[in-house]
């Protein structure tokens, strides 16, 4: 028999008669029967209510329609975990009681290290997986009052109430790091990953949901920029530099489209010859605002934006027409982004930009940095063997600061090692980078591979180099 509330008493008195629906029972499987009630007066011939008569229709099947599309609305059907419309709901309600000073919280907002690359070597399905895995590893750890949420592709979002100061957020930034370290079986291999988190305060930061979320978000992005699988607080200076990006990143869209972008070629001499032997072309950017704007500025930017496949493919052009004139006889060095090389679409544009360019395949380098090629050694390989195939010569820039080994340097194509210029700036007085430098000299020439050293700026480096036979 359903329970009649004293309300409804109350309000069968006041109208007398009642409509509403009602919880008759439970199974024993815990699901509820829902009822559509209505409770109508009977009256005699002088209008006297007599007696109530109850109507009920079964409603159950509707109600569990409703709770299905709701949770279909606020959970993740890959994780089970909320999804972003729950947990803002919910990070709005904690901020109101924050504001009130009765709550205190830690957010968390971090994301799977290099997960693309998880997707590129096992598939889709297997990085779904390990998605899975993260999100079940942290939901065991969790308290009713936490909310753990899939914010989208590989990126999570974390409320940990109680979180008064950065060391309780500390403890639960290093719980975090520790689930996402443990291996991961995928395809019967061992996969280690890692996690970037970023961490913001509801007693320090500012009391607006979406800010928060903002801020906590930018601290990710700075804990990736700062080695990845680490994590890092927000804080104003965070914010400062996120609106300079923003405005660096607006003028370059225009820049773009309103041609203000330069190459200039900086010619390359041998150290023993002194003849002219290459070009190298350097891109340049002056902004009527910003003056002039530092490549080692602006070019992160345009890479994180994708900015830079427009601009890659704008420097290709003009590089290769600057060098299909019948006054250069020397290469020309173009540095290909990881963006471009990792696109896809690298090779066929580069073959339409020289058959269209009419320049001769072998007055041309590309310069790619030796991190970029270690990131997926066999996808760099057939790469740079099709860009090969174009008679078109490849460089490594940077070497030294990545982590060729000799086993991958030999199956590297490559024609030429450029020596990342922190290994030249403290020759001759620092002796480890002597003997680096000398090394990674030798090694080149027992491969054959012309050397090309950067940032020599003395008397002193140029003789070593000059005694080296490097460029």
């Amino acid at each position: 028999m359903a329970f009649i509330s004293e309300q409804i008493v109350n309000e069968i008195r006041r109208k007398k008669s009642w409509h509403g629906e009602l919880v008759l029972k439970e199974q024993s499987n815990g699901q509820q029967v829902w009822v559509n009630s209505t409770i109508t007066p009977m009256r005699d011939e002088n209008s006297n209510v007599t007696k109530y008569v109850l109507s009920m229709q079964d409603i159950s099947f509707i109600k569990d329609s409703q709770n299905k599309i709701e949770k279909l609305a606020y959970t993740d059907e890959l994780t089970g975990l909320a999804n972003r419309t729950f947990f803002i709901a919910q990070l709005e309600k904690l901020v109101e009681i924050s504001k009130r000073g009765r709550y205190e919280f830690a957010l968390f907002y971090f994301d799977v290290d290099d997960f693309k690359r998880v997707n590129d070597i096992y598939g889709h399905e297997n990085g779904d997986l390990l998605l899975v895995e993260i999100a079940n590893r942290l939901n065991k750890n969790l308290r009713n009052e936490d909310v753990l949420a899939r914010m989208g592709g590989d990126e999570f979002a974390l409320i940990m109430g109680g979180a008064r100061n950065e060391q309780d957020a500390l403890n639960i930034a290093h719980d975090i790091l520790t689930a996402a370290n443990r291996p991961f079986e995928l395809r019967g291999e061992e996969v280690v990953s890692g996690t970037s988190i970023g961490i913001t305060l509801s007693t320090k930061d500012t009391k607006e949901a979406e800010t928060l979320l903002q801020h906590a978000d930018l601290a990710m992005y700075e804990a990736k920029a700062t080695g990845k699988n680490t994590y890092h607080f927000y804080t104003k200076e965070l914010n400062e530099a996120a609106k300079e990006r923003q405005e660096i990143e607006s003028a370059l869209k225009l820049a773009i489209l309103n041609d203000e972008l330069e190459l200039y070629y900086q010619p390359k001499v041998h150290s023993l010859t002194k003849d002219l032997v290459g070009f190298e072309a350097l891109l340049r950017w002056s902004n009527d605002k910003l003056g002039f704007v530092s490549p080692a500025k602006f070019i992160p930017i345009a890479e994180q934006s994708s900015l830079i496949l427009q601009i890659g493919s704008w420097v290709m052009r003009q590089a290769c027409t600057f060098a299909a004139s019948d006054d250069i006889h020397v290469p020309v060095s173009i540095n290909l982004s990881a963006c471009q090389f990792e696109s896809g679409d690298c090779i066929s544009e580069l073959k339409t930009i020289l058959q269209e360019t009419g320049v001769s395949p072998s007055r041309i380098e590309l310069e790619i940095t030796e991190s970029h090629l270690m990131s997926d050694v066999e996808d760099a390989i057939r790469q740079l063997n099709a860009i090969k195939e174009l008679g078109v010569a490849i460089s490594i820039d940077d070497f030294g600061t990545g982590y060729s080994s000799l086993s991958y340097l030999k199956r590297f194509p490559v024609d030429t090692l450029k020596i990342d210029r922190s290994f030249i700036k403290d020759i001759p007085e620092d002796v480890n980078d002597l003997e680096i430098t000398g090394a990674i000299i030798a090694m080149a020439h027992k491969l054959g591979l012309e050397v090309i050293a950067e940032g020599a700026e003395t008397q002193a480096q140029v003789d070593f180099l000059e005694k080296m036979d490097v460029i």
